[in-house]
C-alpha cells in the first residue's frame, strides 16, 4: 500500500489520482513543510516515459517522509512521436508542452519556471537516473548545500565517448574555478529554485545548461556537493541523441564558454606568461648574439602585453555579465 501526502488547499480531484494505490490526504502546514518541484524535461520519449514517472510518482511517499511536499513538472519539449498523448494520459502531474522542439536547456528552463517549490530537483526522461536515488539527493539538503549533484561513479555504465569528454571537460571546469569537480554534466541534480532563477539567463537552449549552473553556484561561492551514485546507467530505451562529430565541435564550444564566462583571466593570463617568458628568453637571445632586438621578440612581447590587458577587459565584462 503506497500513502501520498498532499499539502493544504491541494485542488487535485481524487478522479486523477493513480490506479491501484491508496491515498491519504494528511493536511500540513504549508509554512512547515517545503515543497520540491521535479522537473523531467522529455523528447520522443513515448516508450519509456509513463513508465519512469510512475517510478518517480512512487517516490512521493519517501519524499514526504523526509518532510517534503512535493510535484511531478514534465516538458515535452515538441515531440514528433506519442509522447504527447502518453502524458495526457498519466494522472497527478503538471505538462508543459513545446510548440516545437527548443533543446534539452530550454525544456529544462520552462519547467523551472513552472515550478513552486523551493527546491527543483531535475532527472531525465530516458531512465537512465534511477527514481529510487532522488531520496538520497535530497537527505544531503539538510547539511546547509545549495545544489547536490549525482556524481557518476567509474561503475557506471555510461557512454565510453561521452565518459572521455566529461573528464577533460571537468578538468578543466576544476582548473577555472578552483575547486575539484567529479562530474559537471551531470543531469540529475537538486538545486534551491532562487538560485536557478537567478542564473537562468545564461542558460543555453541545448545542451551543457548542467556545466552552467555548475560554475555559477561555484564561482559565487555557493555550497555544491558531488554525491557519487553508481546506479546510473544508459538510456533505458529509445536511440540516444548523441552525435560524435556534432558533440564534439559542441564540447569545444562550452570550453570557450566557459573560459570567457566564469575565469578568462586565468586563461588569457596564462598564455600571456608564456609568451611573456618566450619573448624574453628570444630578446635576450638577440641581444647576446646580434647586440639588439629584433622583430619576433619585440612581437611576442607587444602580443604578451595585448593578452594579458584582453584577459583584464574580458574578467571584468564576465562579471558584469553574471550579475545583471
Amino acid at each position: 500500500i503506497k500513502q501520498v501526502r498532499f499539502s493544504t488547499g491541494s485542488t487535485m480531484p481524487k478522479s486523477n489520482l493513480l490506479q491501484g494505490v491508496n491515498y491519504s490526504i494528511v493536511d500540513n502546514d504549508p509554512a512547515e513543510r517545503e515543497k520540491v518541484s521535479l522537473v523531467i524535461p522529455c523528447y520522443n520519449e513515448s516508450a519509456n516515459i509513463e513508465k519512469h514517472i510512475l517510478a518517480i510518482c512512487y517516490q512521493q511517499q519517501a519524499i514526504s517522509e523526509l518532510g517534503y511536499d512535493s510535484e511531478i513538472i514534465v516538458v515535452n519539449d515538441g515531440s514528433t512521436d506519442n509522447t504527447r498523448h502518453t502524458l495526457g494520459a498519466i494522472p497527478n502531474i503538471k505538462v508543459v508542452h513545446h510548440l516545437y522542439n527548443l533543446g534539452n536547456g530550454a525544456a529544462v528552463k520552462s519547467g523551472i519556471r513552472a515550478a513552486t517549490g523551493k527546491y527543483v530537483l531535475l532527472i531525465d526522461a530516458d531512465g537512465q537516473h534511477p527514481p529510487e536515488e532522488i531520496t538520497g539527493l535530497l537527505k544531503c539538503l539538510a547539511d546547509g548545500y545549495d545544489m547536490v549533484v549525482a556524481s557518476r561513479s567509474s561503475q557506471c555504465s555510461t557512454a565510453k565517448f561521452r565518459n572521455v569528454g566529461n573528464f577533460m571537460l571537468k578538468k578543466f571546469a576544476g582548473l577555472l574555478v578552483e575547486r575539484e569537480i567529479t562530474d559537471l554534466t551531470s543531469g540529475f541534480r537538486v538545486v534551491r529554485r532562487d538560485l536557478l532563477l537567478k542564473y537562468l539567463k545564461l542558460f543555453p537552449n541545448k545542451y551543457s545548461y548542467p556545466t552552467t549552473i555548475t560554475m555559477c553556484l561555484l564561482k559565487a561561492g555557493y555550497f555544491v556537493h558531488f554525491k557519487e551514485m553508481h546506479t546510473i546507467g544508459k538510456r533505458a530505451t529509445g536511440k540516444s541523441h548523441i552525435r560524435p562529430f556534432q558533440d564534439g565541435l559542441a564540447f569545444i564550444n562550452i570550453m570557450f564558454r566557459i573560459t570567457m564566462l566564469f575565469n578568462p583571466q586565468k586563461v588569457f593570463g596564462t598564455v600571456a606568461l608564456l609568451m611573456l617568458l618566450l619573448g624574453a628568453a628570444m630578446g635576450c637571445f638577440q641581444l647576446i648574439t646580434r647586440g639588439g632586438l629584433f622583430g619576433s621578440s619585440l612581437l611576442l612581447l607587444i602580443i604578451s602585453t595585448y593578452t594579458f590587458l584582453f584577459g583584464l577587459l574580458a574578467d571584468q565584462v564576465s562579471a558584469i555579465r553574471r550579475e545583471i
